[in-house]
C-alpha cells in the first residue's frame, strides 16, 4: 500500500509539470518547457550545445590574445578589466595593491614623475654669443598681474650659469613640430647650441631679448627676479616682459618616458560615434 502510494504521488506530479531537473540527474529532457523548447541536459543541467559554444568562444578568445588583437572587446581588454575589478574589491577592502611605493627616496620620486603628463619646455640663453637651449621638466606659471613664471633649473647646467650671469632667459613650450628640438636639448653631456632653430633676430620686436625657438606654441622673454637654491637646483621666479605666440599649434607632450600627442576629448567622441 506503501508503495502504491508513493508511485501515485509521483504520477501527480509528473503530470502536473512541477519534476524540478536540477534534482535529477537522470532527466533527460526538462518537462517545465513546451516540448519545441526542450535542450538535451547533462548530468549537471547543463546543454551540451551551450557548453560547446562556451568553449568555442574561448578558444577564439585565446587565439585574439595571441594574434594581439587590439580590439577592446577582446580577450585582453576583458582580462584587463577583471584586474582592475579585483583591485577595486581589494581598496575598498582595505588592502591596496601598489606598483610603487616608497619614502623620501629621489629614485622613487623620479619614478613617480615619470607618470606626470606634460607640455615640453626649452629654455633658451646665450651662451659663448650664441643661442643655447635646455629643456627642463619643471615650468609653471605664477601670477597673472604681474604675469610671472617660475622654472628650475639644475644649478650645475651652463643653462643656471647664463641665467645667473644675465639675468635673462626665454621659455619656449614647444609644439609637435619640435621633436628634434626637445631631443637636442635634452641631450646630457652634449652641446646644445640651437642656431638653427631660433626666429632670426629682424623678425623679432625689438624689446625681445633672448632667443625665440621657431615653431613654438608660444615664447617668453623674461627678467630674473629672483633665484633661490634648492637642493640640487636653482628655482628661478621671473618677470614676463614680452609674449610671442604664432598661429595655434599642436602642443607636444611627454609623459612615460616618452613623447607623447594629445588628443582632445571632443574630438575622440566625434570619430568613435563616426
Amino acid at each position: 500500500m506503501l508503495r502504491k502510494t508513493r508511485h501515485f504521488a509521483r504520477g501527480r506530479a509528473a503530470a502536473a509539470g512541477r519534476i524540478d531537473a536540477a534534482n535529477s540527474s537522470n532527466l533527460k529532457y526538462r518537462l517545465d518547457v513546451p516540448a519545441a523548447l526542450r535542450l538535451p541536459f547533462d548530468g549537471r543541467g547543463n546543454a551540451p550545445q551551450l557548453v560547446a559554444a562556451r568553449k568555442q568562444e574561448r578558444a577564439s578568445r585565446k587565439r585574439d590574445a595571441g594574434a594581439g588583437c587590439p580590439t577592446t572587446g577582446g580577450y585582453m581588454a576583458e582580462r584587463e578589466g577583471r584586474c582592475a575589478l579585483r583591485n577595486e574589491h581589494s581598496n575598498e577592502a582595505g588592502q591596496a595593491s601598489w606598483e610603487l611605493e616608497g619614502g623620501s627616496d629621489a629614485d622613487v620620486f623620479r619614478t613617480a614623475m615619470r607618470r606626470m603628463v606634460g607640455g615640453v619646455t626649452v629654455i633658451a640663453t646665450r651662451h659663448a654669443g650664441r643661442p643655447w637651449g635646455m629643456t627642463v621638466s619643471a615650468f609653471t606659471p605664477v601670477c597673472m598681474d604681474p604675469p610671472t613664471l617660475l622654472v628650475c633649473v639644475n644649478s650645475r647646467t651652463v643653462t643656471a650659469s647664463d641665467i645667473l650671469r644675465d639675468g635673462r632667459f626665454a621659455v619656449n613650450l614647444l609644439s609637435q613640430a619640435q621633436l628634434h628640438v626637445s631631443q637636442l636639448c635634452s641631450a646630457a653631456g652634449s652641446d646644445k647650441y640651437v642656431d638653427d632653430h631660433v626666429v632670426p633676430a629682424a623678425l623679432l620686436p625689438s624689446r625681445v631679448v633672448m632667443p625665440i625657438l621657431r615653431d613654438s606654441t608660444v615664447s617668453f622673454d623674461c627678467k630674473v627676479a629672483e633665484v633661490r637654491p634648492v637642493g640640487s637646483h636653482n628655482v628661478v621666479i621671473a618677470i614676463i616682459e614680452s609674449i610671442l605666440a604664432p598661429m595655434s599649434r599642436r602642443p607636444l607632450l611627454y609623459g612615460e618616458g616618452k613623447y607623447l600627442r594629445g588628443v582632445g576629448i571632443d574630438d575622440f567622441a566625434t570619430v568613435e560615434r563616426a
